[in-house]
């Protein structure tokens, strides 16, 4: 996922052949995101993308109210 805090944006990278979503973050959350210390350009970074999915899908289980 791409993150741009200027203009409160995630941009979902897709799997091959599939269309990408820009999904707009509140100010708050863009904030939140922008203070957070980081290595490089990355605000989170796993091993590999099996790692970062597989937290992805547990917060998402415990977020009700969010759709996806």
């Amino acid at each position: 996922m791409d993150i741009d805090l200027t203009n409160r944006t995630l941009k979902d990278v897709p799997e091959k052949g599939s269309a990408f979503r820009i999904l707009r973050i509140s100010e708050n959350l863009a904030t939140k995101l922008g203070v957070l210390q980081r290595d490089g350009e990355h605000i989170f970074s796993y091993k590999t993308t099996t790692y970062l999915d597989r937290s992805f899908r547990k917060i998402r289980k415990r977020l009700i109210d969010i759709h996806f």
